[in-house]
C-alpha cells in the first residue's frame, strides 16, 4: 500500500534525519496499460 511505504519513507534510513515528507494526490490524468522494464 502507498500508505505504508509513505511511513517508511518518514522514518528514514537508521542513520539519517528526515524533516519532513509532503504528499499530494491527485486525479488520474492518464490510464496505461501496462509497462517495461529495460535495461
Amino acid at each position: 500500500k502507498v500508505e505504508e511505504i509513505v511511513e517508511k519513507i518518514k522514518e528514514g534510513p537508521p542513520v539519517s534525519r528526515v524533516d519532513d515528507v509532503e504528499l499530494y494526490w491527485q486525479n488520474i490524468k492518464e490510464v496505461f496499460e501496462g509497462f517495461e522494464i529495460r535495461k
